[in-house]
């Protein structure tokens, strides 16, 4: 029954996206304003087979660019780090509309692993362009909407550690309507995306 699920889903992601079935790998270089030095990076392998609906829309928001100087705008010491506001409020917007299907969990929210986790407030069927990356094992998300992970980082783990830590952190719903001008004007230190890319044949060593 599992099997014909995410044979669904796949099928799903075929009629909308250019649907990839062999992994492929995401390198982030970021920029940290509160560490030394400022500048850092750490690679993604993503695994279509995991969650074809998330890994069709994470290669998207990649090719779109929609994550260039996007904040780590929630980091969570041992738990997990959220990315994923585009610059633009009306970037946010275009798409907050082009939400996708939850599906099934077929790999644990284990420490390293991205997932498009969402809010249960959110409801089923949310998820858009937030990720979050677990820095430790999550096995409770397993069960939360929009938990499927979909990628694992491979290189660069110590960089991910280093994300900066914003106690209280930013408020949503300003985040959605002023865009990257409220982050910059009231939150400077957090660490942000500088460049996202995907890569052609590198080679990693498996860091976790």
């Amino acid at each position: 029954m599992l099997f014909h699920v995410v044979l669904l889903a796949a099928v799903t992601v075929c009629s909308t996206y250019a649907y990839d079935t062999e992994p492929f790998k995401v390198k982030f270089e970021v920029d940290y304003p509160a560490e030394h030095p400022h500048n850092g990076s750490f690679t993604v392998e993503v695994y279509p087979e995991w969650a074809p609906l998330a890994a069709a829309r994470f290669k998207e928001a990649v090719e779109a660019n929609i994550w260039h100087d996007s904040r780590f705008f929630r980091v969570i010491p041992g738990n997990m780090a959220t990315f994923g506001f585009p610059v633009y409020s009306k970037t946010i917007a275009e798409w907050d509309a082009k939400k996708i299907k939850d599906e099934p969990v077929l790999e644990s929210n284990k420490r390293g692993t991205l997932s498009f986790y969402t809010k249960v407030a959110d409801g089923p069927d949310s998820r858009t362009f937030v990720v979050s990356i677990n820095l430790a094992d999550n096995p409770v998300i397993d069960d939360k909407p929009g938990g499927a992970p979909f990628a694992r980082v491979v290189k660069g783990w110590s960089d991910v550690r280093r994300l900066h830590v914003e106690k209280g952190g930013p408020n949503e719903e300003r985040m959605r309507k002023e865009g990257v001008n409220y982050l910059k004007g009231n939150y400077p230190r957090l660490s942000y995306i500088r460049r996202v890319y995907l890569l052609d044949g590198e080679t990693t060593g498996d860091e976790l």
